[in-house]
């Protein structure tokens, strides 16, 4: 069901939007021993004065496995990712003093640091290597039936 609101600066749909059965095909995969900390499905969000932004195709779970820290999830037309964030629970404190739209503004600005890190470091190692191979700097040896490479200096 959906609520729209006449206001463009507010958000325009209600964030909890997804029956049942549709929340969960959508949501992220949670482990058995994981407790799920914040639920934040997709959404409609108003830019201040702006046009509607639709962001339903992202839906994100910050999660507590038993064993280990904080996690953000994930699921989105792509597939599902997963970060961790922290062990601190000051870090879900402060998630928890922000209302929903914020929240999930905040988790979607955490993944797209995450994915952006993830690239920015790929290239520079692959530019790395292949600096190190046009130099004729790269050692190529095999232990153990495994075949290593490595720059040397």
């Amino acid at each position: 069901m959906l609520f729209y609101n006449t206001e463009p600066s507010a958000a325009v749909l209600a964030p909890d939007n997804y029956s049942y059965l549709e929340r969960k095909w959508r949501a992220p995969a949670v482990e058995k021993d994981e407790v799920i900390m914040f639920d934040e499905p997709g959404r409609v969000l108003g830019l201040n004065g702006g046009s509607p932004v639709c962001c339903r195709s992202h839906y994100f779970r910050v999660t507590k496995p038993k064993f280990s820290q904080y996690r953000l999830r994930v699921k989105h037309g792509g597939g599902e990712e997963s970060w961790d964030l922290d062990y601190n629970p000051l870090t879900i404190e402060a998630l928890g003093m922000l209302d929903s739209d914020s929240r999930y503004r905040l988790l979607h600005v955490i993944m797209r640091a995450h994915q952006t890190s993830a690239i920015k470091a790929s290239d520079e190692t692959a530019q790395r290597y292949a600096s190190a191979f046009l130099a004729g700097k790269l050692k190529k040896r095999k232990k153990k039936g495994i075949i290593r490479v490595e720059i040397i200096s």
